[in-house]
């Protein structure tokens, strides 16, 4: 959409907290969720709502620092 998402690199999905926003990314592109449960002992997120998108592993995930509205001229 007309967004723009800045994450953390320093901050992977083992880093999350429920509630926090986060992007993932995999094979096909960019994904914008919010945390719901980190599974430490098997290294993946989960989302909230689950199922809204994949359950991606911790590496693939970066808490979002901001998210502004890209205003077209």
């Amino acid at each position: 959409g007309n967004q723009r998402i800045v994450a953390y690199s320093n901050i992977r999905g083992d880093q999350l907290s429920p509630g926090d926003l986060y992007i993932a990314k995999r094979n096909t592109g960019w994904h914008l969720a919010i945390c719901k449960y980190v599974n430490h002992e098997d290294g993946w997120v989960m989302p909230d709502p689950p199922a809204s998108i994949y359950s991606y592993n911790c590496r693939e995930c970066a808490k979002v620092k901001s998210v502004t509205e890209i205003k077209e001229c």
